[in-house]
């Protein structure tokens, strides 16, 4: 039997680990170009965190993932890890697992010799159905009047919701929202998805919440951090059950 011992060229990383490629793609992926249009910030953002769990994964496991490792038995762990150590949502997970199977795509187009298990059925973004829960104006003022000042970070996320339930601006337009989108009383914005402008007055909830912060909107969190801390509002001023989609 012959062995083929092959030195590897330490000199060229991103052409060994998968990550060391996904932070060289980073580098350039503000000037790269998809169906003839650069890729959104929001694009960017999800790739940046993909990579970022990837690292963290590397470094629990301690083990660099060459191109040949992100098999099925990878996903699988990768998917656990997530759901279990971390407690990730089916969703947020399946975001993450969308951008690795892009990145293996484009590992493949440079000719690198990345496994093909990202094309098997089984490595696929898992994805399940939100609820939209429409709030009767009553739970709206009880959330607005509940008083969360003990706990800045659920203060914080309760006038986002406050301002996205009194907008009906998606999660992605009311985060994104400063002091330049406000003007004689009336919020002007330009819908990420959409790409119309959604104009829509301040109400006295609104204004409250502005001047509550001395004319400040309340700071910005992840999607995430959102969801996870409008269930524990929900809860706290004694809903049974809270799930919004906004």
């Amino acid at each position: 039997m012959e062995f083929s011992f092959n030195r590897v060229d330490e000199s060229q990383p991103e052409k060994i680990y998968f990550t060391d490629w996904i932070s060289k793609f980073m580098e350039i992926a503000p000037k790269r170009l998809h169906k003839g249009k650069n890729i959104s910030e929001t694009t960017i953002k999800k790739y940046n965190y993909a990579l970022n769990n990837l690292l963290n994964y590397e470094k629990d496991r301690k083990k660099r993932l060459l191109f040949e490792d992100i098999t099925l038995t990878f996903y699988f762990d990768f998917v656990d890890y997530y759901k279990t150590t971390h407690k990730l949502g089916i969703n947020t997970i399946g975001t993450r697992v969308k951008a690795i199977k892009f990145f293996c795509r484009q590992v493949e187009l440079e000719g690198l010799p990345i496994s093909q298990h990202f094309k098997h059925p089984e490595f696929v973004a898992q994805e399940e159905k939100t609820e939209d829960i429409y709030l009767t104006n009553s739970e709206i003022e009880k959330i607005f009047k509940y008083d969360f000042t003990g706990t800045p970070y659920l203060d914080n996320a309760r006038d986002l919701l406050i301002i996205g339930l009194n907008t009906g601006l998606r999660i992605s337009d009311f985060m994104r929202l400063d002091l330049s989108h406000i003007k004689d009383d009336t919020i002007r914005i330009k819908a990420k998805k959409t790409g119309k402008i959604a104009e829509i007055p301040i109400n006295s909830q609104i204004e409250y919440t502005l001047n509550k912060r001395n004319g400040n909107l309340p700071r910005a969190i992840s999607e995430q951090k959102f969801n996870e801390y409008i269930k524990i509002i929900g809860e706290t001023v004694g809903f049974t059950e809270m799930v919004v989609c906004i």
